[in-house]
């Protein structure tokens, strides 16, 4: 598959003008970059499908690591994994706030692409791909996604990375990777998209799903901070488009509080914060309110008012 070139440059723009400024990814880097991803959007109420990709220095980060292994251990001690959907389990609530501030000290970038479900296909099918037999590890109903996942994980990845770093690509295991031949092929695809999105060059690349955690959890963890960002993104979208509301350059548009959920607003106003190291990034992909063409917009939130 083959995606609008243009497309693919005007949301490279949005996201190099949104990841200006002080920290990540300017100043001291370290030599292996991580990047896990987790998405949402799957269910029927859903308005939007959401991408989130957390990107960062592990060799940069030590600190969350110390800090994560405590976590474990004093406060979430069981198993239990910190995902959206599971935030009804009175442990994971207990849990939220503590693991969110862990989360924003990580020098890195939490990005969520967010893509109206009738946008449509990104991609045309080319000549090229009837003779390539790399997607044939994965359902017809799942390349759209799958392409999806990559490209914006490479243009991620393009946008943040040094030459000569090793990548860490980190997935959750779902039907883009559900075995070792789809995470090979995979990697192979994600290495295709990416010689042909830049210029220069990485060192090592891997890419691996949370079956790689080595017992500790730390996968699973940072796959949940990606997770808690896109289920959240995808509710707060998704209410705001059955409302009507469209996000408009200048102007703050109010939003009721009483139409989201406890775990979205507090999720929301966490990626709302812009002191801490983390920055928090979401672009939207959809049609313009006034005349229905394609726009992508970096959406900034506020903290939405308390119940």
């Amino acid at each position: 598959m083959t995606t609008s070139r243009n497309m693919l440059d005007v949301i490279s723009g949005v996201l190099a003008d949104a990841l200006v400024g002080a920290g990540f990814p300017q100043g001291v880097r370290g030599r292996q970059l991580y990047s896990v991803a987790d998405f949402s959007g799957a269910h029927a109420s859903a308005g939007y499908d959401t991408y989130a990709f957390l990107v960062f220095d592990i060799d940069r980060n030590s600190w969350w690591l110390r800090a994560q292994r405590a976590f474990r251990s004093e406060v979430l001690k069981s198993r239990r994994r910190m995902s959206f959907k599971n935030l009804k389990d009175r442990a994971r609530r207990r849990a939220l706030k503590l693991f969110l501030m862990a989360a924003e000290e990580i020098d890195g970038a939490l990005i969520v692409f967010a893509i109206k479900k009738d946008h449509g296909s990104m991609f045309m099918t080319s000549p090229v791909e009837r003779d390539d037999d790399v997607l044939n590890a994965w359902k017809p109903t799942v390349r759209e996604r799958l392409m999806r996942i990559l490209h914006l994980g490479a243009l991620v990845v393009a946008g943040v990375s040094k030459p000569g770093q090793d990548l860490m690509w980190i997935t959750d295991q779902d039907e883009i990777a559900s075995n070792d031949t789809q995470l090979t092929q995979m990697t192979s695809v994600f290495a295709r998209i990416w010689g042909n999105m830049t210029d220069h060059s990485l060192g090592h690349l891997r890419c691996g799903t949370t079956r790689s955690d080595d017992g500790d959890l730390a996968l699973e963890d940072l796959c949940s901070i990606a997770d808690l960002a896109a289920g959240a993104t995808c509710e707060l979208l998704s209410v705001m488009a059955r409302q009507r509301l469209f996000a408009v350059k200048g102007i703050v548009t109010p939003l009721r509080p009483s139409a989201f959920s406890q775990k979205t607003m507090a999720i929301s106003n966490w990626l709302a914060e812009r002191a801490r190291p983390l920055k928090r990034i979401i672009i939207v992909l959809d049609a313009d309110g006034s005349n229905g063409a394609a726009r992508v917009t970096h959406l900034r939130l506020e903290p939405l008012p308390s119940l």
